[in-house]
């Protein structure tokens, strides 16, 4: 992972982990993906609107979903097919 965290929202998604935010020391913002098949890690473009941690996540149809983990609610949602996070 090219940056550790813990208290990071994962989900599987097409055969890859995605990982969003978490802490390492102080909440990130970055989304990091692995592929088993490489054995590679990377940090995507794509970022989210604000650091988390403490959230959890879940796949629909595709689409990752992840919520803040700060008790308000907020909810992202990211596409692997289209990473981007509104």
């Amino acid at each position: 992972m090219p940056i550790a965290v813990t208290s990071a929202a994962s989900v599987a998604v097409d055969g890859q982990l995605y990982v969003f935010g978490g802490s390492n020391g102080t909440d990130v913002a970055i989304v990091q993906v692995y592929d088993p098949h490489k054995n590679k890690w990377k940090i995507l473009p794509a970022s989210l609107p604000a650091a988390i941690s403490g959230s959890s996540g879940v796949v629909v149809y595709g689409l990752a979903f992840m919520e803040a983990g700060d008790g308000s609610g907020t909810a992202n949602q990211y596409s692997p097919i289209a990473p981007s996070i509104p």
